[in-house]
């Protein structure tokens, strides 16, 4: 009989980096700028203790979701110039 499958709730640096689909140098970055949170295991002392909440990522994806995106004027020159192609 299979074994149930278990959903995470609490992710590791490598985990979080495949669940949102980057590397882990994306993730330290993130942590580093404080768009994560990590969490230090009880009893844990070294860097192995330390956890991304699911809850940290998905609110984190909603964030970026809800923030509208700018451009600068020389993007916009792009941007225009592909939309021209493509009509």
């Amino acid at each position: 009989m299979p074994k149930p499958k278990v959903e995470l709730s609490l992710f590791n640096r490598t985990e979080a980096a495949h669940y949102l689909g980057v590397n882990r140098g994306y993730v330290n970055l993130l942590i580093e700028q404080g768009e994560l949170m990590e969490i230090l295991l009880p009893f844990q002392t070294s860097f192995k203790g330390r956890r991304i909440p699911k809850k940290t990522i998905d609110e984190f994806i909603e964030r970026k979701l809800s923030t509208p995106i700018t451009f600068s004027p020389s993007d916009n020159q792009l941007l225009k110039k592909y939309i021209a192609e493509d009509e």
